[in-house]
């Protein structure tokens, strides 16, 4: 089943993530945890900075530029159906691209590691 979804940047612990959790078809069909998320980037140590999220922001948009999407209201399609471990979906499409893009063009300047890095993936169970 596909889907669709806004790329909507937030900081959850570690982490940069795609918030999915006012995607009511995405939660309606798959989901059954109230904060679904996608992960783009996570570090081991240190917190994020808003300014270090402003830079995805940035990338964000001129991602969204590129592919002839609006930066307000910007849409990705992806698949996020396969069940991938305990607690995930396994993603495709747009959706996985967007996450692939931004750690190859941020992981070394936000002092990330490749190997922390887990595949593309959604949060959709506890």
């Amino acid at each position: 089943m596909a889907f669709s979804c806004g790329i909507h940047l937030k900081i959850i612990g570690r982490a940069v993530c795609i918030d999915l959790s006012e995607e009511s078809d995405f939660l309606e069909s798959v989901c059954s945890i109230q904060d679904p998320h996608v992960t783009v980037l996570f570090r081991k140590r240190g917190q994020w900075l808003e300014e270090e999220l402003q830079q995805f922001v940035e990338f964000r948009d001129q991602w969204l530029q590129r592919k002839g999407q609006p930066v307000e209201g910007g849409r990705c399609e992806f698949v996020g159906n396969r069940k991938w471990g305990k607690s995930s979906n396994h993603i495709d499409g747009e959706l996985c691209q967007f996450v692939t893009d931004a750690r190859e063009a941020l992981m070394e300047h936000m002092e990330c590691s490749e190997d922390q890095q887990r595949k593309p993936h959604v949060a959709v169970r506890r």
